[in-house]
């Protein structure tokens, strides 16, 4: 996913952080007027999938964000180890 995170200056290395932690890479920065930054990112789905509750805890509800579709990419194979016990129970399951 190709994220825009709007953050007030002082929480920028926060969300980095954040962000490296999810295996996302940071692409760019754009200062704003009001002392805030937007930084552009992409982040696996899997990683933002409750990225809202994230931001308000880390900007103490002073950041937003929007998110677009990006790209595919083969899934590292420790992650896919981690899934598949995961998934197959669940095909098990419906079947």
């Amino acid at each position: 996913m190709s994220l825009e995170i709007t953050v007030p200056a002082e929480k920028v290395g926060d969300i980095a952080g954040d962000l490296a932690g999810k295996r996302g890479r940071v692409l760019g920065q754009e200062t704003l007027p009001g002392n805030f930054l937007v930084i552009k990112a992409q982040v696996p789905l899997a990683e933002v999938t409750q990225y809202t509750s994230q931001l308000k805890s880390v900007t103490c509800g002073r950041g937003s964000y929007s998110m677009t579709s990006s790209h595919y990419e083969v899934v590292p194979p420790n992650i896919q180890q981690q899934a598949v016990p995961t998934y197959g129970k669940k095909k098990e399951e419906d079947n």
